[in-house]
């Protein structure tokens, strides 16, 4: 291929272009993981914008929980114009160019979505979607466009192993996500079955902000098949427990 440098005379020689196929690489893996967190503290909600992204997480759902302080909602660390930057600078990391839908939830709590079967995207829900590699987006504050008219958990979550991380002793990540797929397995009868088994279920991850989720968000989360995992005894800081639940949940769904 051929260019011409416009910053130089007409005389100069032009610029060639080669791509060799050998250097070429196919896409990188993408794990089916969508978040739904409970605003932490906005410093947190900044630092995790790349990160997450470089994680190539899907969708990223904030929902203030029943211990978040509500002054954190008015962050500017919530608006497309401080969050855009941070994961354009994921997706360089990534080397990838599908950024992740965002959805800010301000007019409902985590345990009223849960406990709602009719819920919808709040009015003045907040969604983020890629529509082109430059990573333009779209912000919309009309329920209809997203055509949700079902619980908002089950909508976020049709076919994904759901999950809730919690302090306590329950499972690890890894043995809910593998007991789940064992319970769809049995569902299926191999003799009618002509297509085979499904693709592995992504996950989706409830992980809570400073403090945790109280014990009537993890009931409501249960109410609506939500597992229980835990990261262990230590108590972690909220990013850290962030970064290492996408983690682990990320190893378990790229798995051969």
């Amino acid at each position: 291929m051929l260019l011409n440098d416009p910053t130089t005379s007409t005389n100069a020689s032009p610029i060639r272009l080669q791509v060799l196929p050998d250097t070429l690489r196919p896409p990188p893996s993408r794990p089916r993981l969508r978040l739904l967190l409970g605003i932490p503290y906005p410093k947190v909600i900044q630092q995790l914008w790349a990160v997450l992204t470089s994680f190539m997480v899907e969708e990223i759902v904030y929902c203030p929980s029943t211990l978040t302080d509500l002054e954190y909602l008015k962050s500017s660390s919530l608006t497309p114009a401080k969050y855009l930057p941070l994961i354009r600078e994921g997706l360089a990391q990534a080397e990838d160019t599908q950024a992740p839908k965002v959805f800010v939830l301000r007019d409902t709590t985590m345990l009223q979505a849960i406990q709602d079967t009719t819920s919808r995207l709040p009015s003045s829900a907040t969604a983020t979607t890629k529509t082109d590699a430059s990573t333009e987006t779209t912000t919309s504050t009309s329920c209809s466009k997203f055509n949700v008219n079902v619980n908002l958990m089950q909508q976020a979550a049709q076919g994904c192993c759901k999950i809730v991380l919690h302090i306590g002793n329950y499972p690890s990540l890894r043995q809910c996500y593998t007991s789940f797929v064992k319970q769809q397995q049995q569902t299926i009868d191999p003799a009618t079955n002509i297509m085979g088994m499904p693709p592995p279920p992504g996950i989706l991850l409830a992980i809570g902000p400073e403090r945790g989720w109280t014990d009537e968000e993890v009931e409501a989360f249960q109410s609506t098949n939500f597992m229980v995992a835990s990261l262990g005894s230590p108590i972690l800081r909220t990013d850290t427990a962030i970064v290492s639940g996408v983690a682990l949940a990320r190893d378990v769904l790229l798995e051969k």
